[in-house]
């Protein structure tokens, strides 16, 4: 049976206490800015992927789209 991590003392120094309640008493939150850092990488991901798909791409459209 795996064991759940310790909960680190340490935390991103864009989430406040104020996102730990919320996130306690409704099960989400939204931390603006924590993905900033990631997007220019995403973004060349994804143009890497819709310029070369790989064997399971898919295009989920409609008839006639």
């Amino acid at each position: 049976m795996n064991t759940p991590a310790p909960h680190s003392s340490t935390r991103h120094p864009l989430v406040t206490q104020q996102h730990i309640d919320s996130y306690r008493a409704h099960g989400a939150v939204l931390v603006k800015g924590l993905f900033a850092d990631h997007v220019d990488d995403i973004a060349a991901g994804i143009a890497m992927n819709m310029q070369a798909p790989g064997p399971y791409a898919a295009e989920n459209l409609k008839p006639g789209e």
